[in-house]
């Protein structure tokens, strides 16, 4: 339902659902890697105002002044800024929340990996080397319990989307290994 309005469901109203839930219950909602034509400034403001935070793929992640360095992560190299600000900010919630869930639009990702979204992303989407280092990431933090994909359609494409889907969930589960391995 559509706590907002008469009119029914929206996505908007969904958002701010989640955000006033997250907030009464001491918790913290950040969109790693928006894109600005997907949010608006009212969502932006209200996330703040919860006590949440919206970091944009452009501005915030491959800000064009900083340069990616490699990293070193429990044996996982890091060569992407998208890898290393994730595995920053992931160690950072990891010190206050036992557990984190990680909730990936799969439409962040560019159209040339993942075209059966609803809302694909035409131009500065998340990268396939990104994805796979993001979905690497996830993997080594053991505080991360919950994971899912959304905004998958097949009635639009499933094959590469499912395809590129499951290529980073068996990348979360190989870092796992890894890090229970040493």
């Amino acid at each position: 339902m559509d706590c907002g309005s008469e009119e029914g469901v929206s996505s908007e109203s969904v958002y701010k659902r989640i955000h006033e839930l997250a907030k009464g219950n001491d918790g913290k909602i950040i969109t790693f890697g928006c894109q600005a034509s997907k949010c608006s400034h009212e969502e932006v403001k209200f996330a703040e105002e919860c006590g949440g935070q919206v970091l944009f793929l452009k501005k915030d992640i491959r800000s064009s002044k900083d340069t990616a360095t490699m990293e070193l992560i429990k044996g996982i190299e890091l060569r992407t800024l998208a890898g290393i600000r994730l595995h920053k900010m992931l160690s950072e919630l990891e010190k206050t929340s036992a557990i984190l869930m990680v909730s990936w639009d799969v439409s962040s990702l560019g159209v040339e990996y993942c075209p059966g979204v609803a809302s694909p992303a035409m131009t500065g989407g998340f990268t396939l080397e990104e994805a796979t280092e993001l979905s690497l990431v996830i993997g080594v933090h053991n505080s991360v319990r919950i994971i899912e994909f959304l905004e998958m359609n097949p009635a639009i494409e499933c094959f590469l989307t499912f395809s590129t889907v499951l290529k980073l969930f068996y990348h979360i589960l190989i870092s796992q290994s890894l890090v229970k391995q040493k």
